[in-house]
């Protein structure tokens, strides 16, 4: 089974090169102070991952910014301790299509959506969520990075060791929140 998901994989990361080439969007370096409009993707591999991310996109809220929220689930139903909330959506395998490409309404919106400031918190090998990040109209797209690749993003954080979300977290908004664009 894996090796026909790994074909999968490589068939829908083959449809999303040809997508990423035909995007138009307008890149604009920005800080956290100057965003209005966030988008955050994070994979949600467990409760504690949940929280994190929900009391970062709180915080973000409570400074005045409006928050959309994707997690991505690897499973065919919500967990039971995922409560839907206003602006946050769910991914879920069975919301994704033979290439794992998202085929939800909320995921199209989410990729037309021009974001101010695009936090991508997920795991990179959660190929429905790389697909939204490299395909989003975001003005500035802010990830996990390894110095091998380039990836969707602007501004990249690399790690010599595993990052949790909580210090991914804390490390994007120590950059975006210290430098100032012109």
């Amino acid at each position: 089974m894996k090796i026909i998901d790994s074909i999968r994989v490589r068939l829908g990361r083959y449809f999303l090169r040809k997508q990423s080439i035909r995007l138009q969007r307008n890149r604009a370096a920005m800080n956290l102070k100057q965003a209005k409009e966030i988008g955050i993707l994070f994979s949600m591999l467990s409760e504690e991952e949940y929280d994190t991310v929900g009391n970062f996109a709180i915080e973000l809220q409570l400074q005045g910014k409006k928050v959309h929220v994707v997690g991505f689930c690897r499973s065919k139903h919500a967990p039971a301790y995922y409560a839907p909330k206003l602006a946050y959506d769910l991914l879920l395998y069975t919301d994704i299509d033979l290439f794992f490409r998202p085929k939800t309404r909320f995921s199209e919106q989410f990729i037309e959506q021009p974001f101010d400031l695009l936090f991508d918190l997920s795991n990179p090998v959660d190929f429905p969520l790389v697909y939204m990040a490299e395909l989003s109209k975001a003005g500035f797209k802010i990830g996990r990075g390894k110095s091998e690749t380039t990836g969707p993003y602007d501004l990249q954080i690399e790690s010599n060791e595993e990052l949790s979300t909580k210090e991914l977290i804390n490390q994007m908004v120590h950059y975006t929140g210290s430098i100032n664009f012109v």
